[in-house]
């Protein structure tokens, strides 16, 4: 049977701090690669959803300009972008997952690295920072009793802010974009198919992994 994080770290270093910290070291570089990913993911999902909105709504035809980067107001692209965004939110679930699962790591070296420093929750203040709206992981290794209250008060509104944003508002984009899509191109449209098709599978298994994922030591 698959072992939870905290004993797998227990069973490698079995103590060993001098090991134990330079593999926090390790983590941590690893943690800060993960949110600079999952930053560039998280705003590139908005942009995505942003634009077809505009598109999708628009009544003659237009070009889309984000910095550099141009999108052309036809259907083949407008019906693209709901599966787009459909593959990075399972984008940013797979990486959430890890940044979770190297962030349990992280705190379960520190624990043994620099138990003192552990006790005191700093290792929350060096945790690599993610977009308001993407709130994942937990705000204390060992819970909300060393924070102070406006400290809470944020991370119970960030746990709002996720619960809308990585679950309620997927499903809600995606439903209101292919209604709107059905109804400007019709039934008939093969390629609208192919990508509600796709999407669907996308949305689907992204939360079947949530879930497998959630259930795991």
């Amino acid at each position: 049977m698959a072992k939870p994080i905290t004993q797998r770290v227990a069973d490698s270093f079995d103590g060993d701090d001098t090991a134990a910290r330079d593999y926090a070291d390790k983590a941590y570089a690893c943690w800060g690669d993960l949110s600079t990913a999952l930053r560039r993911n998280a705003v590139l999902a908005l942009l995505v959803a942003a634009a077809f909105e505009l598109l999708v709504y628009s009544k003659t035809p237009s070009t889309i300009t984000f910095a550099s980067f141009s999108l052309a107001n036809s259907s083949t692209v407008q019906i693209a972008l709901p599966s787009v965004f459909a593959f990075l939110v399972y984008e940013g679930f797979r990486l959430s997952m890890r940044w979770i699962d190297v962030q349990r790591m992280y705190y379960s070296l520190i624990k043994m690295a620099a138990p003192k420093a552990y006790e005191n929750g700093l290792g929350v203040l060096i945790r690599p920072v993610l977009p308001g709206f993407w709130a994942i992981g937990v705000s204390s290794p060992r819970g909300d009793e060393l924070s102070q209250r406006s400290e809470r008060f944020i991370s119970i509104m960030s746990s709002v802010i996720g619960v809308i944003i990585l679950f309620l508002f997927p499903l809600a984009f995606e439903g209101q974009a292919f209604y709107k899509l059905f109804q400007k191109f019709g039934y008939h449209n093969p390629f609208l198919w192919v990508n509600a098709g796709i999407t669907v599978v996308l949305i689907f298994c992204t939360y079947i992994y949530f879930f497998m994922w959630g259930i795991e030591p």
